[in-house]
């Protein structure tokens, strides 16, 4: 959106993990429409900061097999980007086959039933006279329920490693803790002003004002 890169993680993982983690999650050769314009590049910096974050994700206790699952729920959620719908002639959506391995893909890193996950995006389920039934969604309800599973899925992530986080800092001595670091807040950052602000800039620029709030009224007043 505007140039502003919306999944750091992403970009770190295309530009530094092994060829061969990159083939099993399907992000050699598929472009993804939630990285927008930023999906193509691949800097050394990206590179460097993805071996950092590897560093970080051992040093908080997961282990290989753990980190492996982490990017491979990154990588799902760019998969769900790229599925697509289409109508029939009664306003009912369908996954594009087109969009199928896109898909079937995510389903794999995530563990899901490639049908049910169909069915949960592509019906609704209502309740009538105490009778459940699924009724068909057109194609921008389908758009609107992939984009909240993806969303789910990230904040799910992230929430996870933020109690991975917490955890690695719950140590028995305090000459323990003081040998593990801990984190703590400079400052603020992120207000940004372009060209063209759409929504997403002022619910980015909105939570920022919030943080800086925070920020100062729990340090300085």
């Amino acid at each position: 959106v505007g140039g502003v890169r919306l999944y750091h993680i992403v970009d770190q993982l295309l530009a530094g993990a092994a060829g061969s983690m990159l083939q099993r999650f399907g992000l050699l050769s598929t472009a993804f429409r939630y990285l927008g314009a930023s999906g193509s590049d691949k800097s050394k910096a990206d590179a460097k900061c993805f071996k950092e974050t590897v560093g970080c994700l051992k040093s908080i206790g997961l282990t290989a097999e753990e980190q492996e699952a982490v990017f491979g729920m990154a990588a799902a959620v760019l998969h769900l980007g790229n599925v697509q719908f289409e109508q029939d002639d009664n306003d009912i959506a369908k996954v594009s086959e087109a969009c199928r391995p896109s898909l079937q893909k995510a389903c794999e890193l995530l563990g899901l039933d490639e049908s049910n996950l169909s069915e949960a995006v592509l019906t609704k389920g209502i309740t009538v006279n105490g009778k459940s039934i699924r009724k068909p969604q057109n194609v921008v309800m389908a758009e609107d329920k992939r984009d909240a599973l993806a969303k789910l899925t990230y904040s799910s992530l992230f929430l996870f490693l933020v109690d991975c986080v917490n955890e690695s800092f719950k140590l028995d001595h305090a000459l323990e803790v003081e040998a593990a670091g801990r984190i703590s807040v400079l400052d603020i950052y992120g207000f940004e002003c372009f060209e063209t602000n759409g929504f997403e800039q002022l619910l980015i620029n909105y939570c920022n004002e919030k943080l800086q709030r925070h920020f100062n009224l729990h340090l300085f007043e």
